[in-house]
């Protein structure tokens, strides 16, 4: 109910790669408790956190006993799948360092930005190489464009953080870089609904 966590896979060639999982108060592992199957990766505490665990032994025995339990696990399935369907889309349509970069700047200030005086404050400690790892790219790329975009005036970097300074710049350079539309909003489970069944809450 407080944190971060990462997924992750290793590679047949060596290399890791993970992405961060869904923000405070998201479930994660849904499908696989539902169907108890194994684990699609593996999800590991990117700092100090606090996480619900469910027992899939729980979840399925609610979703027995009330079908529109169910109904709703399943439509928030549905939704999170089309939206990281979306999302993969879009990074794929966006074939250079910066875009992948600004890309990733929203979508952190989405989930864990705090909005302060001098902007966004992105509140999760990320190093050169975790963005490097996430985004497929070099750490000397990831430094070439947070300089850029520091001076360009988009964003401010301190020690450990990075504060948005214009989300709106970043957010037109953003539609610059890719040919899709906008993605929907990461959809969430509504209160009063079992939420965080699923075997974990961040």
């Amino acid at each position: 109910l407080k944190g971060a966590v990462f997924a992750g896979w290793h590679c047949h060639d060596g290399k890791d790669f993970f992405h961060l999982a869904p923000g405070f108060g998201e479930a994660i592992n849904l499908a696989p408790a539902l169907a108890n199957i194994p684990l699609m990766c593996d999800f590991y505490a990117h700092q100090q956190s606090s996480i619900l665990l469910i027992p899939h032994e729980f979840i399925q025995d609610i979703a027995a006993k009330d079908p529109s339990v169910m109904a709703s696990l399943l439509g928030f399935i549905c939704k999170r799948f089309t939206w990281h369907v979306e999302r993969s889309i879009k990074c794929r349509l966006i074939d250079n360092p910066r875009g992948r970069l600004v890309d990733m700047l929203l979508y952190l200030a989405a989930r864990y930005g705090r909005a302060g005086e001098g902007g966004v404050r992105i509140d999760i400690r990320l190093s050169q190489n975790d963005l490097a790892a996430m985004l497929a790219l070099s750490r000397q790329s990831i430094n070439k464009e947070l300089n850029r975009l520091a001076e360009e005036g988009l964003i401010a970097k301190s020690y450990g953080a990075t504060t948005i300074t214009d989300i709106a710049g970043l957010r037109a350079l953003d539609q610059q870089q890719a040919l899709c539309p906008p993605l929907h909003a990461t959809p969430t489970l509504s209160a009063g609904r079992h939420e965080g069944a699923g075997i974990g809450v961040v």
